[in-house]
């Protein structure tokens, strides 16, 4: 992607709303190696031949690197580094590789004490051109991973949204509210 491109799509990023810088968190590392070697301990117990047990592992052990470095680690080119969430129900991420997508928030979006898992569907608007291949995202947060007045700030945005709500829904409590 050329820098005047790049630059375009930058002006278009919104000037006021929560940004979020995000950062791989020691937490979510440590959980998920668990999770990792948990599967990998009951794939050895299977009784299976040695040579669908190389073959599992193999895909295995591939499959969860590359998600490690994705969600996890944050170092992938298609790994979100920076989201900003606007006032309306959509936010941008920009990716490691630069490039910025306009994505509605889902209602399936999950917020609890310590972790949110914002789940993202990219907007048929977005700049990117890697909508043929991925649209949808979801982004693992903690308050190591943003920063704790962020997350504070991102719990107290999201749950003022009205996420597994429908249109019709919304629309009817805005007219009974304005009466």
């Amino acid at each position: 992607m050329d820098s005047g491109t790049l630059s375009a799509q930058l002006e278009k990023l919104p000037a006021s709303g929560l940004t979020l810088k995000l950062h791989s968190s020691p937490l979510l590392i440590r959980s998920y190696l668990i999770f990792f070697l948990l599967l990998l301990i009951s794939v050895i117990l299977l009784p299976i031949s040695p040579w669908q047990w190389l073959l599992i592992m193999v895909g295995l052990t591939g499959y969860f690197q590359y998600l490690f470095r994705k969600d996890i680690l944050l170092n992938h080119d298609r790994s979100p580094a920076t989201l900003v969430m606007t006032e309306l129900d959509w936010c941008y991420i920009r990716l490691k590789n630069g490039q910025v997508i306009k994505a509605d928030i889902r209602g399936n979006t999950v917020l609890t004490e310590f972790v949110v898992i914002l789940n993202l569907q990219a907007s048929s608007t977005s700049f990117s051109p890697l909508l043929r291949f991925s649209k949808t995202y979801s982004v693992i947060l903690t308050a190591d991973s943003v920063g704790t007045h962020n997350f504070r700030q991102l719990k107290r945005y999201l749950r003022f949204k009205t996420l597994n709500k429908p249109v019709d829904e919304v629309q009817e409590e805005s007219i009974i509210r304005s009466e």
